[in-house]
């Protein structure tokens, strides 16, 4: 993927890039507590940076993985945000500081969306791929990821309780095989 987002006209490249990050961008932002439509704002402005940054050499692989690199220019996206909302003070003797979050909650949250993004995307290639029916895939996404009952699943579902049961330790097996699949190229 390095290679690729060197050519800025390779739209495959820079799409699955986009795909890949954008989410995890967006959540940081949202968990940071901006609006959607801040968020979509921090999230555009850390990629145009990182397009020009990039695309002028200035990532160095040495100094870090690329994830910590977006990781830093969405921080201080946020960070500049926050002071800007601040510089002016609503009532006299009011003070501009702004409480940035730390770095411990940063990364925190960008772990937690990362986390997410990948799972997200582990459940739509197995969706994909059609490896289970969708009786099978809806059972185990109401009682494995949501925690519903399992009762209550076997009835929405037209299943057998101890399909559920099977569904939950299938698809559960096969997520967790993709997810560590992803996770091995998902970071780079």
């Amino acid at each position: 993927m390095l290679t690729g987002l060197q050519d800025s006209k390779n739209q495959t490249v820079w799409v699955e890039f986009d795909n890949r990050y954008r989410p995890v961008l967006f959540g940081v932002a949202r968990r940071i507590g901006l609006s959607a439509a801040d968020a979509e704002d921090i999230v555009q402005q850390t990629l145009t940076e990182f397009f020009h940054d990039y695309m002028n050499g200035r990532y160095d692989r040495k100094r870090g993985r690329l994830h910590s690199w977006l990781f830093g220019i969405v921080r201080h996206r946020i960070i500049d945000l926050q002071r800007a909302s601040k510089r002016y003070p609503e009532k006299p003797g009011q003070t501009a500081i702004v409480n940035v979050p730390d770095e411990s909650l940063f990364t925190s949250t960008w772990d937690t969306e990362r986390a997410a993004a990948i799972l997200q995307l582990a459940l739509n290639q197995l969706r994909e791929e059609e490896r289970f029916t969708r009786p099978t895939m809806d059972a185990f996404e109401q009682y494995g990821l949501r925690g519903q009952s399992v009762a209550s699943v076997a009835s929405q579902c037209g299943l057998t309780v101890d399909d559920v049961y099977a569904a939950k330790y299938r698809v559960g097996k096969a997520l967790k095989t993709l997810v560590h699949d992803i996770e091995e190229t998902y970071d780079l």
